[in-house]
């Protein structure tokens, strides 16, 4: 890594350095580009404002770009040393943060990779919790917030709700369905699904591969007893489609 966050206007368009300064390492806030980051990881961008927030992983704190040609770059969470509390930002403290993901209730959820957890900060009251899983204590269990366990999870994805269903829940005036997010759990080649109420699921199909890079499933909280499997899933994201999802799993390349 060259400790800094690029940004490109299109696809054509080769990434230009957008904040940090190029092969030095930090955690200095500042101007964007004189701002130091160490080894950022996911991205987060709140359209209604403007703000990029950043996991910025070896640092242990999650950081916020202001938008604007002299924006500026501050450490939103996190205390700078790794550990797992819970409580205001500048107090909570985070372990080799990884995926971050906002959602529509006002969270940015964050997959706290090195504390095997998944954070919620609350973006209205400035407070950061635990959603599932515990600090220190690593596995692939199933279940309520207190008894999930992760290994090392990277990515996160919001789950969206599919058009079609969408169009027919406004037409009965429906509140929208709680939200719910997958977490790539890397260290058991497996897709998490967590509640907002923390409940943890483990995404499954009707058969088991190790090699899939993506797959289609259904918003339906019935779950095949077989999972998905794969070799280290990083990133994720879930692309809406009328009659479901489809979920693009990021798995690193082997090393030769």
């Amino acid at each position: 890594s060259d400790h800094t966050i690029l940004r490109a206007e299109s696809l054509q368009q080769a990434p230009e350095p957008y904040a940090g300064v190029a092969k030095t390492a930090g955690l200095w806030n500042d101007v964007r580009n004189q701002a130091l980051f160490r080894n950022p990881a996911f991205l987060a961008f709140d359209q209604s404002e403007g703000n990029l927030y950043v996991a910025d992983s070896a640092n242990h704190v999650i950081r916020k770009v202001s938008p604007g040609a002299s924006g500026t770059v501050e450490t939103f969470a996190g205390t700078g040393e790794a550990g797992s509390r819970n409580g205001l930002l500048k107090e909570a403290d985070f372990r080799d943060p990884q995926g971050i993901q906002l959602d529509p209730r006002g969270h940015l959820w964050v997959v706290d990779s090195g504390n095997h957890a998944i954070r919620r900060i609350n973006l209205r009251t400035g407070t950061v919790e635990t959603v599932a899983g515990r600090a220190g204590s690593s596995g692939w269990v199933d279940g309520s917030k207190d008894e999930a366990r992760f290994n090392s999870p990277r990515g996160i994805a919001l789950e969206t709700e599919p058009l079609d269903l969408q169009i027919e829940r406004l037409r009965r005036g429906e509140p929208p369905p709680a939200v719910s997010v997958l977490v790539a759990d890397t260290g058991n080649g497996v897709i998490r699904r967590v509640s907002e109420s923390g409940d943890v699921q483990t995404v499954g199909s009707g058969g088991a591969s190790a090699a899939v890079l993506e797959s289609r499933f259904s918003r339906s909280p019935g779950l095949s007893s077989t999972p998905l499997l794969f070799d280290s899933p990083e990133g994720i994201a879930v692309a809406e489609l009328m009659a479901g999802k489809e979920l693009t799993i990021r798995v690193p390349p082997s090393p030769a």
